[in-house]
C-alpha cells in the first residue's frame, strides 16, 4: 500500500503474518485505518472484529467480545462464564469456523476477561494452544482507556499484565 509510514508499513506486514499481533499506537496513527482496510480483505466469519464495548463495536462494524464468545459480564466468575459459553452450541459453530478473531479498544478489556475468552477459543477450537491455534490481533492504546470493570477497586487488571497476554506471544 502505497503513502504508508515506516511504521505503518511493518505493522501491515505483521497484520499478513502467521503470528498474533498488537497493534498500537498513539490517536491518529493510523490503527483504524490499517484494521479497515484488513477486515475489507477478509471474510467477517473468518476474521470477526469484536470491540469491549458496544459503542466501540457500533464504530467498527463488529460485535462486543462478550457477545461473541457467549461470556456476558463474567457473572459467577471465569469458569462459570466459560462453561455457559461452551454449552451454546452457536459461541462453538462462530468459533470453530473463524481463522482468527480482531479485538478492537483492547485496554478496556480486562485480563479475567481475555483469560475468558482465551479458554473458550482453546475449548472450542479442541487445541491445546493458546487461542486454539486462532491468530488474534489486538488493537489499541493502554494510554487511553482502563478497563471495564465491575466492583473493582485499586490497581487495573490490565490484559497486558496477564498470563493470558504473555502466553499468547503478540509481535
Amino acid at each position: 500500500m502505497e503513502g504508508l509510514t515506516d511504521s505503518q508499513t511493518r505493522a501491515w506486514e505483521l497484520l499478513h503474518g502467521e503470528n498474533s499481533v498488537f497493534l498500537t499506537g498513539e490517536a491518529g496513527s493510523g490503527k483504524s485505518f490499517l484494521i479497515k482496510r484488513l477486515t475489507a480483505l477478509q471474510d467477517p466469519k473468518s476474521y470477526p472484529i469484536l470491540a469491549s464495548t458496544g459503542a466501540a463495536a457500533v464504530l467498527i462494524g463488529g460485535r462486543t467480545l462478550h457477545s461473541f464468545l457467549g461470556l456476558g459480564i463474567l457473572e459467577g466468575g471465569v469458569d462459570r462464564a466459560v462453561a455457559k459459553a461452551m454449552s451454546d452450541k452457536r459461541v462453538v459453530r462462530r468459533v470453530k469456523k473463524a481463522k482468527g478473531l480482531i479485538i478492537d479498544e483492547i485496554s478496556m478489556i480486562s485480563g479475567q476477561t481475555l483469560a475468558a475468552a482465551e479458554r473458550v477459543c482453546r475449548l472450542a477450537k479442541e487445541e491445546e494452544i493458546p487461542w486454539g491455534g486462532l491468530k488474534i490481533i489486538v488493537v489499541g492504546d493502554f494510554a487511553q482507556l482502563p478497563p471495564v470493570e465491575r466492583a473493582r477497586q485499586g490497581v487495573p487488571d490490565w490484559a497486558f499484565k496477564s498470563r493470558t497476554w504473555v502466553e499468547s506471544e503478540f509481535n
